[in-house]
């Protein structure tokens, strides 16, 4: 009686087909993906020029820093590591779960659904949502560094210790990660498949 209901209870959820997901999967929306990502990463290549920038046009003009001033900024520094593992080990913790199952976004076949494309839809968000979050993890990673980055150059530390000027590492992986997997009509299809099959 169990795995008659079991059996009851999955065909009652709405099937979503990859044709209905082709279709629902229009240039428009993928161009909607695609401007988020792009927004992100011209956010954070302006932030960097911007470091670079003030670098270049204020050296010997800083006097010597402090050693408080010093401490703040290694501490920073060691900060910003720990925060970029953080979230650079969530994103890749997301890209192998879904936000669905870890009860973040309902499942495409929960509650009734008002049309045909409406689980379509369901999971269209889902996968944007998981998309965001990992895009957003990475470029708070970046903005952190660049941030330290901007302190070290006001106070005069980059211009002692040049080391803190590493922090910008997060931005550059973020950057470049940005270009190496700017997403395209496949990989979104694809995700959407993968996140019809296991919900």
């Amino acid at each position: 009686m169990k795995v008659t209901a079991k059996k009851e209870r999955h065909m009652e959820r709405p099937t979503v087909w990859d044709t209905d997901i082709e279709q629902f999967l229009t240039p428009q929306r993928v161009l909607v993906v695609q401007i988020i990502q792009s927004a992100l990463a011209v956010g954070a290549l302006a932030f960097l020029a911007v470091v670079f920038y003030l670098y270049q046009s204020r050296a010997g003009l800083i006097p010597t820093p402090a050693d408080q001033e010093r401490s703040l900024i290694e501490s920073l520094s060691v900060m910003n590591v720990i925060l970029g593992l953080a979230f650079y080990g969530a994103t890749a913790f997301l890209d192998r779960v879904s936000l669905t199952k870890l009860g973040l976004v309902r499942p495409a076949g929960s509650q009734a659904s008002s049309g045909p494309l409406d689980p379509v839809q369901k999971i269209y968000s889902s996968v944007l949502a998981g998309f965001l979050v990992r895009w957003a993890l990475m470029e708070a990673s970046s903005i952190f560094g660049l941030v330290v980055c901007l302190l070290a150059i006001t106070s005069g530390v980059a211009y002692s210790d040049e080391i803190v000027l590493l922090n910008i590492l997060p931005a550059i992986v973020f950057i470049f990660f940005t270009i190496m997997r700017f997403v395209n009509r496949e990989e979104l299809l694809s995700l959407m498949q993968a996140q019809a099959r296991n919900e």
